[in-house]
C-alpha cells in the first residue's frame, strides 16, 4: 500500500503495541479511580487525578492509534539485553527484599541490572552494586525511618 508522497505503509506493529498498552492503563487507571470520591473541578476528591490522566492516556492511545494508519516509520531496534537484565534485576529485587533484607536485594538490583551495559566490568559491578546497597540502606532505612531491616537476622 502507499500513502500520497508515495512511500511504502507497512503496519507498524511497535506503535499499535504501545497504543494498546496506553490504552488499557488508561482503563485501568480509570477503573480503579473511579472506586474513590470522585469529586467535582471545586471540590476534587481522591479520585479525580487517578480519572483523569487515566481519561488522557486513552485519549493519547487513540491518537496513536489513528497516527499508525499513516505512518511510515521503521520498526525499532529494542537494545534487548538492557531491557531483560533490568526486568530479570527488578524480579530480584522484587522476590528477595523480604527474604535476604535490603541491602542483598538492593545489591541483586544493581549488579543484575548493570549486567545489561557489557562495557562495565565485573569489578565495577560489584563496588557500585555494594555501594548504592548500603547507601540506599543508610538513606532509606535509618535516615528515613522506613521499616526496612538491612539483612535476613
Amino acid at each position: 500500500m502507499t500513502n500520497r508522497v508515495g512511500k511504502t505503509q507497512r503496519y507498524n506493529i511497535w506503535e499499535s503495541a504501545i497504543a494498546v498498552i496506553l490504552a488499557l492503563s488508561g482503563a485501568y487507571m480509570v477503573w480503579q479511580g473511579l472506586e474513590y470520591g470522585f469529586g467535582s473541578l471545586r471540590r476534587m476528591g481522591p479520585g479525580f487525578f487517578p480519572v483523569t490522566v487515566g481519561a488522557a492516556l486513552i485519549i493519547l492511545a487513540l491518537g496513536i492509534a489513528f497516527e499508525t494508519r499513516s505512518s511510515t516509520a521503521s520498526n525499532p531496534n529494542l537494545p534487548w539485553r538492557p531491557l531483560i537484565a533490568i526486568a530479570v534485576g527488578l524480579g530480584a529485587f522484587a522476590t528477595f527484599i523480604n527474604l535476604l533484607g535490603a541491602i542483598p536485594a538492593t545489591f541483586m538490583l544493581i549488579f543484575v541490572s548493570m549486567i545489561g551495559d557489557r562495557s562495565v566490568s565485573w569489578k565495577t559491578r560489584l563496588i557500585t552494586a555494594a555501594g548504592i546497597a548500603v547507601l540506599g540502606f543508610l538513606f532509606f532505612g535509618i535516615a528515613f525511618r522506613l521499616p526496612i531491616s538491612a539483612f535476613w537476622w
